[in-house]
């Protein structure tokens, strides 16, 4: 329910609040906040620097956005009864 201005702190806050480095789920949130596609591409770009990047020389374990699918739906679900708890 954040207002997605300025988009620096959106994206910074979705990082550090969902921790779900999944451009597709970002996309979905975008959706759901019904911006425009072009709104939503320069927000996917935005979203895609600004991820962590992985340590060199890692041993392939899992990270620390590797999820599976099923928790995904899960936090998706969780996200879209929040916000309509607010609509």
């Amino acid at each position: 329910m954040a207002p997605h201005e300025p988009p620096v702190v959106f994206v910074d806050n979705y990082i550090k609040l969902l921790a779900d480095g999944n451009p597709e789920t970002f996309q979905k949130i975008l959706d759901m906040k019904g911006l425009k596609r072009s709104e939503q591409s320069s927000m996917l770009d935005l979203f895609r620097q600004r991820l962590p990047t992985p340590p060199s020389g890692a041993d392939g374990g899992p990270s620390l956005f590797s999820s599976t699918p099923e928790q995904e739906s899960s936090r998706i679900r969780k996200l879209e009864k929040l916000i309509k708890k607010r609509l």
